[in-house]
């Protein structure tokens, strides 16, 4: 046995699944654990077994293990098991981890075995198994988007609002009127439409852009979206999307997309960061697998596929990187310049309050050019500075107007 991996125990086991069936709502009937004269036993019993879960299976067991032989394979019925680490070696393989999918009439379900301990990597298995088999079949959208990698934020647990925003009144000005009031007033938009336009079509935003340089608060206005607007914000990390296997990114990404549009009562913002990245201009020379990236998101957010129920909203720092035809897709582009004075001056109302109207006017003069979350930091670094000296001096100021010039010197050095 390799030193490196460490058995896992009967009971730590079950508990690591029980805990994954709790937190995702998935019903006790679903999944069955036991285990007998030391061997694990897990099944699994979806609601239907297609050609599609035989692929995802195949997906799932390569992620986490490596190497993998077919005992059987029919269109009804599939049987993998592990080799060992080293392929040339036979002995005890037959005590391996074994994967195996029924759809005979009677019989639907996913086992999992194994002979002896179970391994990290093959818990990981098991539960990623439960995720994508049971979790996706019996949640909301907004939990199975979840169990799909994304972060979902709901609107009742946003606190920063559209008036804690400092600065930036032409950018909240844009986006309350294209975004925010068509959401939350679509009937105003729909009668003058109807009444404008010979064949009807909604002018309420399916797709906008969100571009500017790192730092300037394009995530955190689209937090404050969903919380304006009553929407789900759904963040869709880069890490929850791709994948080292052929064409796995594609239909992940397009997936997402699917149990986005499931359920038309369930209002989603979907996010999507450093969109460039997903999405670079065809000028360049692009792979197969990143042009059915882009094939995804083309269909998706726009044309026959395109659903009412949720609003994609994009975000960039290298607008120029993005494909043209992706951009046409966006209804709006908003940008977010770096903050002038006046806005930086907005912004220390939320980080320096205690600061007169001049004293931070003072400091903003110091801090043009930078980003919102550089001039936070800075804050940050002055409040350590003026806690280190109440400590030293046993006392309980606030950092002065100097503190903070002296920390913005400092900083820009």
């Amino acid at each position: 046995m390799n030193e490196e991996i460490k058995p896992l125990s009967f009971s730590d086991i079950t508990s690591e699944i029980r805990q994954t069936l709790e937190k995702n709502n998935v019903p006790d009937d679903q999944v069955e654990i036991t285990y007998e004269r030391e061997e694990f036993f897990l099944r699994i019993y979806p609601a239907d077994i297609d050609e599609k879960t035989i692929h995802e299976v195949f997906i799932l067991a390569k992620k986490h293990i490596e190497n993998w032989r077919i005992h059987t394979y029919d269109k009804n019925y599939v049987s993998v098991q592990a080799l060992n680490s080293s392929i040339f070696q036979t002995e005890k393989m037959l005590e391996n981890i074994k994967i195996r999918v029924s759809a005979l009439s009677g019989d639907r379900l996913i086992e999992i075995t194994k002979k002896g301990f179970i391994t990290p990597a093959e818990l990981n298995l098991i539960i990623s198994c439960i995720k994508q088999f049971c979790i996706i079949k019996y949640s909301r959208p907004i939990d199975q988007l979840a169990a799909l990698g994304c972060t979902v934020y709901s609107p009742e647990s946003e606190k920063i609002s559209m008036q804690d925003f400092g600065g930036y009144e032409s950018v909240k000005k844009l986006i309350l009127e294209t975004v925010i009031m068509p959401v939350k007033n679509p009937e105003v938009y729909d009668k003058i439409v109807a009444s404008t336009r010979k064949v009807f079509e909604s002018n309420r935003p399916k797709a906008v852009l969100f571009s500017g340089p790192p730092g300037v608060g394009k995530t955190t206005m689209a937090r404050i979206l969903a919380r304006e607007t009553g929407y789900h914000l759904v963040y869709l990390p880069l890490e929850s999307i791709m994948s080292a296997y052929y064409g796995e990114s594609s239909k992940r990404l397009a997936l997402i997309f699917d149990v986005a549009a499931k359920d038309d009562k369930e209002k989603i913002i979907l996010f999507i960061d450093e969109i460039d990245s997903l999405a670079p201009s065809r000028n360049e020379k692009l792979f197969e697998a990143t042009r059915r990236m882009l094939s995804v998101l083309l269909r998706k957010i726009d044309g026959i596929e395109s659903k009412k129920n949720y609003i994609t909203i994009g975000a960039t720092n290298r607008k120029e990187d993005i494909d043209e035809a992706l951009m046409s897709r966006f209804d709006t582009v908003i940008e977010f310049p770096l903050p002038n004075t006046v806005d930086i001056v907005c912004l220390l109302e939320n980080w320096a309050k205690h600061l007169t109207k001049e004293q931070r006017t003072q400091i903003a003069a110091k801090l043009p050019g930078l980003s919102p979350r550089t001039i936070k930091d800075i804050c940050n670094r002055a409040e350590r500075t003026q806690a280190r000296i109440n400590i030293s001096k046993n006392n309980s100021e606030l950092p002065t107007v100097e503190v903070y010039l002296e920390t913005a010197n400092s900083y820009l050095k």
